[in-house]
């Protein structure tokens, strides 16, 4: 019986770790900012990904296993958008006898020879029901955070050797990389935000519903850069992303850089009272950050009918544009416009 840890980038020497609750960093499961992270990716089981599949029927063929995985873990949950063997695109397992969990954890490779015969594993309902011998997994990285594992099993108590591990290694290296690619294509690269093409597969998948849209625009941004350099102007504008991510945190919402210092905030399914509660916190946090030497003037629109995504834009920019004629650090309203036809 052995647990082994496995160092990042090497598959040499390997050594076994203490208990988790000594070995490892507390909380690092269920941090705030690694289940942001894991959001960020929306990431569904199952998720239809044909490079993310490639992953696991390679690992699946060269390593000669019944299961492999692409697993985005997080607290009593392991989701998988690419899996073969499981048979499910998720699964629940308690943290305290999974063995992604535990990589996820310590951030570290892990393996298991022999899990019946382990005091921790040997309770896991999977070793218990027999499909679960042994296991082997490396971290899965986004963004600076460990979302997840990739991992293989074997019924059998089995040691994976050297080889077997780098193909691992590599396969993981991989994994991170598709996730990096497909985080990407859809971001805003400096504030991390969703990018207009993020907007644009949101929308399309909205139903028919009330949907509130806040056009935040930086006031005097471009005095900010000639007073204080572009690099600063750079840290203002990754605060306020800050400032507008926590804003739709726990609403449905979606925060995006529309371009240069001009944000959106996507508010679906929102009343007018929530929405514009919504954009006046927004305006009062960002007069109190101290990061934040300036102010913003939020346009804020909303239908609640048949409606065209650029005409409510164009709503909610007008509006913006009325309130910095009004004296900027406001909220502003327009006449709606945007409830004329479906989009």
């Amino acid at each position: 019986m052995s647990v082994h840890a496995v160092a990042p980038m090497s598959v040499g020497p390997v050594s076994t770790p203490l208990p988790r609750t000594e070995a490892s960093p507390s909380g690092v499961l269920d941090s705030r900012a690694r289940l942001a992270a894991v959001a960020d990716l929306e990431l569904p089981g199952h998720a239809g990904d044909p490079d993310l599949d490639a992953v696991v029927e390679t690992l699946a063929a060269a390593l000669q296993v019944p299961i492999a995985v692409v697993n985005v873990v997080t607290p009593g949950l392991q989701t998988y958008p690419a899996e073969i063997g499981v048979g499910a695109p998720c699964t629940r397992v308690p943290d305290g006898v999974s063995f992604c969990a535990e990589v996820v954890e310590t951030g570290l490779p892990l393996q298991v020879a022999d899990a019946r015969g382990h005091p921790t594993y040997g309770t896991n309902p999977f070793v218990q029901q027999g499909m679960v011998g042994s296991y082997a997994g490396f971290p899965l990285l986004h963004r600076g955070h460990v979302v997840g594992a990739v991992s293989v099993f074997d019924t059998a108590s089995r040691s994976f050797d050297e080889r077997e591990l780098r193909v691992l290694a590599a396969q993981a290296r991989v994994a991170a990389t598709l996730l990096t690619l497909r985080w990407t294509a859809t971001h805003d690269p400096l504030t991390g935000l969703a990018n207009r093409r993020r907007v644009a597969e949101r929308i399309a998948a909205l139903p028919a519903e009330p949907v509130a849209l806040l056009f935040v625009d930086v006031d005097d941004f471009k005095g900010v850069n000639d007073a204080y350099g572009h690099d600063h102007g750079d840290a203002l504008l990754c605060e306020l992303a800050s400032l507008l991510t926590a804003a739709v945190e726990g609403t449905g919402g979606l925060a995006a850089r529309w371009g240069g210092d001009e944000f959106l905030v996507l508010l679906p399914d929102t009343a007018s009272a929530v929405a514009e509660q919504v954009a006046q916190e927004l305006v009062q946090a960002v007069r109190q950050d101290s990061r934040l030497p300036c102010s913003v003037t939020i346009g804020l629109a909303r239908a609640t009918g048949p409606w065209r995504w650029s005409a409510l834009v164009a709503e909610a920019g007008a509006a913006a544009a009325r309130g910095k004629r009004l004296g900027k650090d406001r909220v502003a309203h327009r006449v709606p416009a945007a409830r004329t036809e479906a989009p």
